[in-house]
């Protein structure tokens, strides 16, 4: 029997796909690489805005260490003069992650973002994000509200 065989129907299959809205709070999973030393800051800081996130929000759930660094995203991605572009980056093997959503991502990483723009990765730029907030929230001194909202 030769391989050129063709059967005498084709069965064909329409598939319909209808396009499904994404949810609005839908997250991305955005992992950013750290040194210890920055892993050891982003955790210390994590577990002093714990309490007065807890106060803030009245929930008894503690504050992770995604939500907490996905916090620090938001207030740089709100306060682009305090962003340090210019931060060596280093892929160290040890990870953090962040959980943008949709509209926070797309500002990120997005056709018009700031990873396009700037011609950087999506992750150097979550980076440095994330790296300069933790910079302003230990300078403050204090837990602000504007960090944890």
């Amino acid at each position: 029997m030769s391989n050129n065989y063709i059967p005498f129907y084709i069965q064909t299959q329409t598939i319909t796909q209808t396009q499904r809205k994404v949810r609005s709070d839908k997250c991305r999973d955005i992992k950013f690489p750290v040194t210890k030393e920055e892993q050891i800051r982003l955790k210390s800081a994590c577990k002093l805005a714990d309490y007065r996130y807890k106060q803030l929000r009245g929930n008894i759930q503690k504050l992770t260490q995604t939500r907490f660094n996905t916090l620090l995203l938001k207030y740089a991605l709100n306060n682009e003069r305090i962003i340090n572009w210019n931060r060596s980056y280093v892929d160290s093997k040890v990870y953090m992650h962040t959980k943008p959503n949709e509209e926070e991502y797309k500002t990120i990483g997005g056709p018009y973002g700031i990873s396009i723009t700037r011609a950087i990765s999506d992750r150097k730029s979550v980076y440095c994000l994330v790296i300069s907030a933790l910079e302003i929230f230990e300078q403050k001194g204090e837990i602000r509200n504007e960090f944890l909202s």
